[in-house]
């Protein structure tokens, strides 16, 4: 039976002890009990009982076992454990089986004495080594962090040369951690050295004509290319200076579009107000992400602002078939449950008991109706629910979008989609400007819906979108114009 330790002291350690001796049991219960160790123990008597409680109980922080067990061995019982550290202890067994219990995965290995001062040693060990095991989940967390990261992450020791690198290097600079582990770090720059003609600073340009300090670096196989450049030095516990780490990010791309967003910008009508206007919102605004270092959502909002003039100037084409709303709403909504997760965000969808096929090109309303969810989930506070409603309405279907909030995120997002405001989310604590709503919206639009809230009930903080069902419609794709001029 379970035995569960006394005591509330936090930290609890939730630690297995595989015993057969009812003796010992009671010497290690006791032990607990007087020395007021944070233990939630729980004894089995053999392999058989451990196996038993390993598979219905929730993870153990550390796992003591006897060596001679009546059914097996400590062996056995390392083979059970997966993640929690194992201390083996015995009364007999020398030099020899220490080392096949270390070789086999054991944390320690401690001979019991007949006086049982063996436990004072026990309990420093659990503590150390489920000090051990933390620090090591926190390390490969660490690690794991580092390694997806999307920036360019190395490590040098404080004479320069390269201790790590991450993979989003290798990716950048074309090297294998082979061929760059233990060389000098000056063979990223330009000429070899940081402070080359060559290699030093580089403009940046920037939305508003001015420029930001970057620096040219070079790839493997000689092509230079611009990056933002931090370096940090990392100290010991002590306070010694150990290593330096770099953080440098490819701006290759950026400059390329921040140079044809300037240059596209120079061709808009001198008498379009509305574009003037929000031209000079998007300027300030990509000023200021970049001024922040966030180079990935001023390239999303150059790029949304690129589509919204190709809408309004051209159009663009529309591939519209008959397509299955269902299987629609069933693909945002399965795209939308990861970031919904994240907040605890109850995420429901309702569906008609009858398939219903809308006139649409399915490519851009899935993307239309992510934008819109994905930006109501940021929105919304944690913990709030959203419902999406489909209902068959004689020629048109509409998506009815609902939340449980108090705070207004769906009259926010009629906001943000009627207009070019800022619209300020929670998972957005800046305000910047969000045009990927005015595209959704105008996308929906150009297929012959509408999007707004729910006029029949006078209530705004339902957002209401309607698409045309499908009336066996050619699959030749047609271009659509925003133009009022252009059918």
């Amino acid at each position: 039976m379970p035995w569960e330790g006394d005591g509330d002291q936090n930290p609890r350690f939730r630690v297995l002890l595989v015993e057969d001796d009812r003796v010992d049991q009671i010497v290690f219960r006791k032990f607990v009990k007087d020395a007021e160790l944070p233990y939630e123990c729980t004894i089995a008597g053999s392999v058989a009982e451990a196996q038993d409680v390993l598979r219905w109980s929730a993870p153990f922080d550390i796992v003591v076992s006897d060596y001679l067990l009546g059914d097996g061995t400590a062996f056995d019982i390392l083979d059970l454990v997966q993640e929690a550290p194992v201390i083996l202890v015995t009364g007999a067994g020398g030099e020899e089986t220490a080392v096949r219990a270390w070789k086999a995965g054991a944390y320690d290995f401690l001979v019991k004495d007949a006086r049982g001062d063996y436990l004072k040693a026990l309990a420093i060990t659990v503590e150390n080594a489920i000090a051990y095991r933390r620090a090591k989940k926190e390390l490969e967390l660490l690690s794991g962090a580092i390694m997806s990261a999307q920036d360019c992450i190395y490590l040098t020791d404080l004479q320069g040369k390269i201790l790590f690198v991450n993979g989003a290097f290798c990716r950048t600079y074309g090297y294998t951690r082979s061929q760059v582990l233990g060389k000098d770090s000056s063979i990223l720059w330009t000429g070899g050295h940081p402070c080359t003609p060559t290699g030093c600073v580089v403009g940046i340009p920037t939305a508003g004509g001015g420029s930001a300090v970057g620096f040219h670096h070079e790839r493997q196989d000689g092509r230079r290319f611009p990056v933002s450049l931090s370096r940090s030095i990392i100290k010991d516990s002590s306070g010694k200076d150990v290593a330096v780490v770099g953080i440098a990010r490819d701006l290759s791309e950026q400059i390329r579009l921040m140079d044809e967003f300037c240059l596209e910008i120079t061709h808009l009508e001198a008498d379009n107000e509305r574009y003037k206007g929000l031209t000079i919102t998007v300027l300030e605004t990509l000023d200021g992400l970049l001024e922040r270092g966030d180079s990935r959502k001023a390239l999303r909002i150059i790029m949304d602002f690129r589509e919204i003039l190709a809408i309004e100037r051209k159009g663009i084409p529309l591939a519209r078939t008959g397509s299955n709303l269902g299987s629609l709403i069933s693909e945002v909504a399965e795209t939308l449950r990861a970031a919904a997760a994240e907040k605890d965000i109850e995420l429901a969808v309702s569906m008609p008991e009858v398939e219903v096929a809308v006139q649409a090109d399915r490519d851009h309303t899935v993307r239309a109706l992510t934008c819109i969810g994905r930006s109501l989930i940021y929105a919304v506070p944690a913990r709030s629910s959203i419902r999406i409603r489909v209902q068959d309405i004689e020629d048109a279907v509409t998506v009815a979008i609902e939340s449980n909030d108090t705070i207004g995120a769906i009259r926010k997002i009629h906001k943000a989609m009627d207009g070019f405001d800022p619209f300020g989310g929670h998972s957005d604590p800046h305000g910047d400007l969000v045009l990927g709503l005015f595209v959704a919206k105008r996308l929906v639009e150009l297929h012959g819906g509408t999007v707004g809230g729910d006029r029949s009930s006078g209530q705004d903080d339902i957002l209401l979108l309607t698409l045309p069902k499908s009336k066996g419609v050619s699959r030749d794709s047609a271009l659509v114009s925003a133009r009022a001029d252009q059918p």
